[in-house]
């Protein structure tokens, strides 16, 4: 199980990597597409300029909210998921991992969370193996 929860992890941080060129590359290029639609209706409508100029900056608001929420969220999903992956190498008792899970489970990804909460003592006994070791 903790093999598939680091999969899980690695997987979701890659998403989120992926987020990164989303935020960046295509979602300004259609909020731009979708303003100027909007604002050219709201001109042959006749809406009165301040409409238009509220408009004109609501939709900026919008893609400067992309732009951040394209940098917070892999950085948030970054370290979590960081976080998660170098404490089920060090950690030998399941309860440790227990908030680290919840963080996991609402900040990173439904399924390693799950899979996190759901981790057994067995499986974590190769830290303990390790830690005798060293």
């Amino acid at each position: 199980m903790k093999t598939a929860t680091k999969v899980f992890l690695i997987l979701s941080m890659i998403s989120a990597v992926l987020y990164i060129i989303y935020a960046f590359a295509f979602l300004p290029n259609q909020i731009d597409l979708i303003s100027e639609q909007y604002i050219d209706e709201l001109v042959n409508d006749g809406a009165p300029h301040e409409t238009i100029e509220y408009m004109k900056e609501a939709f900026n608001a919008s893609k400067n909210f992309c732009y951040v929420s394209g940098v917070l969220v892999p950085l948030i999903v970054g370290i979590i998921g960081g976080l998660s992956l170098y404490k089920l190498d060090t950690v030998t008792d399941h309860r440790k991992l227990v908030t680290l899970g919840v963080l996991t489970l609402i900040f990173v990804s439904i399924i390693p969370g799950i899979l996190m909460l759901l981790i057994k003592d067995e499986d974590l006994a190769n830290n303990r193996k390790n830690d005798q070791v060293l």
